[in-house]
């Protein structure tokens, strides 16, 4: 059996039914034993490397399944390492597979490397995954998969690089049945449950009961565990507020009374900072509470005793001290916290509760008093996303991808995440550029492996969609009916608001006025250009109804999602 259908078939054997990527001459042998089981597994070829591996970043987060990827050596591997590393930062987990020269090249490819195209792309992986391999014979094909497979899913989750020389894909061994066994375990997230130490969740408790205004930090680690039900579950009965971070966005239902939306320094909700800093006991559950989490690690504040909770032990306590710091699976860990708080008779705080609601209704919506710049032709983005929100708040199956940068702000704080579950993906791993549209490819495609038939929505500023518009002819060409929204100020909207608050020299940040509708028809796709907040509505409507992806620029502003939600 040569060593391609090895490969191949062990995919298969870990429930493998798409792979992303873009072919080389190193790795055709692999395309070749996908065609000879393409009953049971596709390949999906993107346009561009980062591209596919977004999308396998995106199937992976929507599946909780390993997201596989493929690049050919040199060139193909090294574009996609902007991906990798959002998978890296977001804990994603992901196989990349990338094509290499013959193993018998290899002391000519150490130094400036003679072989066309290569180059020692193992250590340049290293930094930015779990763990980097190398199969060196066709024999070693199943225990080299079976370790990737267990390092991308075990503990904090996390991409992989499995290095494939060309010669292991041609040779020919002799490899039983019994020999290409799976470990089922390990071809998804959560793998293995880590149980959290009762006395610490004893701890815990004790901390709620003496805490006046407890508040819930719910992280990506939530969706990454399927804790979803677990946490509303503790936080309606025992009336604990819940925010999230960015990536947690959707851990709990954001039209809930006892939710105050994202804290965060970007796209984050007026409410959920200010809970954040009247409350006297802060517990995360599955963040690795970062930046912006933090809001610049302004947070904690002095006297607010703090719980962290989450798979990766490193992460606990690494930015400030932890009253208690928990090892442990946020689901597993949920339920043994509310077990103890039952067991422990412990009621509401309801002049907590009530606190919350008030603030609530204090914090006036920005949204609700935005008014355009006197003259400007050009839309609010604010009103741009507050339509798009509402158009999508009845209707069902509806996945939103971000792209990274002012996107990413504008969706945490615009677009209301109505159910539990994750449905709103945003970069924030690595926060690289052009995440929307292949992400959405994705995440559709991991809808329909598991039975629903989603309408895909990308968000993302001209800058970004710059990056990956091309890959709207790979929806077209997989029938994926995504609806990509450009908010199109003509600029790398970001740094042009940070140039004109640091000096007002606006240089090098902005670009002509391209035409996204055209490119979107010649990509065989539908385009609209917007200049009226009716025309937006009606295109929405237009897009909703169409079975073929559309892209939708809207001509706005240049704004910034830290200026209306901190105002």
């Amino acid at each position: 059996m040569k060593g391609a259908e090895i490969l191949v078939k062990m995919l298969i054997n870990y429930g493998v039914k798409r792979v992303f990527g873009v072919p080389g001459g190193q790795t055709l042998p692999i395309y070749e034993a996908i065609y000879d089981h393409k009953d049971q597994i596709s390949h999906l070829l993107f346009r561009e490397e980062a591209n596919a591996v977004f999308a396998a970043d995106a199937y992976a987060r929507i599946t909780n399944k390993v997201g596989i990827a493929d690049a050919t050596l040199g060139p193909g591997v090294f574009r996609a390492v902007p991906a990798v590393a959002e998978s890296y930062g977001a804990s994603t987990p992901l196989i990349l597979l990338m094509g290499n020269n013959p193993i018998t090249w290899l002391p000519i490819t150490t130094y400036r490397a003679n072989a066309s195209q290569a180059f020692d792309q193992m250590e340049v992986l290293r930094p930015i995954t779990k763990w980097v391999g190398q199969i060196t014979s066709a024999k070693n094909i199943p225990p080299v998969i079976r370790f990737a497979f267990r390092a991308a899913t075990s503990g904090r989750p996390g991409p992989v690089a499995v290095d494939v020389p060309s010669n292991v894909l041609t040779d020919d061994v002799e490899a039983k049945t019994s020999d290409l066994y799976a470990q089922g375990e390990f071809s998804k997230v959560p793998a293995l449950r880590v149980a959290p130490d009762p006395e610490k969740i004893a701890r815990v408790t004790n901390l709620i009961r003496a805490s006046e205004r407890p508040l819930i930090i719910a992280g990506g680690g939530v969706h990454i565990s399927n804790a979803s039900h677990e946490l509303y579950k503790l936080a309606v009965t025992f009336g604990i507020p819940v925010a999230t971070t960015l990536n947690g966005k959707g851990a709990f239902p954001e039209v809930h009374p006892l939710s105050l939306g994202v804290l965060s320094s970007l796209g984050g909700w007026v409410t959920a900072e200010r809970a954040a800093k009247i409350a006297d006991l802060l517990i995360f559950i599955g963040s690795n509470v970062d930046q912006f989490t933090t809001i610049n690690w302004r947070l904690p504040l002095e006297g607010q005793k703090v719980v962290h909770i989450d798979i990766d032990p490193v992460e606990l306590g690494r930015s400030f001290v932890c009253e208690v710091a928990i090892e442990g699976d946020a689901k597993a860990s949920l339920e043994a916290l509310y077990a103890k708080l039952v067991d422990v008779d412990y009621k509401p705080k309801a002049d907590w509760i009530e606190e919350v609601l008030k603030l609530k209704k204090e914090v006036l919506d920005p949204l609700e008093y935005v008014r355009d710049a006197e003259g400007n032709k050009r839309l609010s983005v604010k009103r741009v996303m507050k339509i798009i929100d509402e158009f999508f708040a009845s209707r069902r199956n509806v996945i939103v991808a971000s792209d990274a940068s002012s996107s990413s702000g504008w969706v945490a704080g615009c677009i209301t995440a109505r159910e539990p579950g994750r449905k709103i993906l945003i970069p924030r791993g690595a926060a690289g550029l052009g995440y929307a549209i292949p992400a959405c490819i994705g995440a559709a495609m991991g809808a329909r492996d598991s039975g629903i038939e989603p309408r895909c929505v990308a968000i993302a500023g001209d800058g970004g969609a710059a990056y990956s518009i091309v890959e709207v002819e790979t929806a077209r060409r997989y029938d994926v009916p995504l609806i990509a929204i450009i908010l199109n100020d003509c600029a790398l909207g970001w740094i042009k608001k940070d140039q004109e608050k640091m000096s007002g020299k606006v240089y090098s940040s902005e670009f002509t006025e391209v035409d996204f509708a055209a490119i979107a028809k010649g990509l065989n796709a539908r385009g609209f250009t917007i200049w009226s907040y009716e025309d937006l509505r009606w295109a929405l409507d237009d897009c909703f109804n169409e079975n073929m992806p559309c892209v939708i620029d809207v001509k706005v502003e240049t704004a910034s999602p830290y200026a209306f939600l901190y105002s």
